[in-house]
């Protein structure tokens, strides 16, 4: 993925509000690609994060564990989430962080 794709996945990240929603869209996509077959990870991206909004993302499977490295009940500084998001993305994008 060339940096021009890299900044727009990031773009297109951000827009779920939920620091802990993008954790999870972010390991979904992710295993998605660690599976193979996708064949465009920024519109399986795209997709994951339109079926977020509409409420039809199951992620019952990813919820726990995302769980488990988040503070409970802390809201995090605007800091604090932009260093989140940016390590989710180096995890999935390694070469390009």
């Amino acid at each position: 993925m060339d940096e021009k794709a890299r900044l727009l996945a990031k773009k297109t990240l951000s827009k779920v509000n939920d620091t802990r929603l993008q954790s999870i869209v972010l390991m979904m996509l992710k295993t998605a690609l660690q599976k193979g077959g996708v064949k465009s990870p920024l519109g399986y991206l795209n997709a994951l994060i339109q079926k977020s909004q509409a409420g039809e993302l199951d992620i019952s499977a990813f919820a726990p564990q995302s769980a488990q490295h988040l503070p409970k009940n802390a809201p995090l500084s605007d800091a604090e989430r932009q260093r989140k998001r940016h390590e989710a993305i180096c995890q999935i994008f390694v070469s390009f962080c």
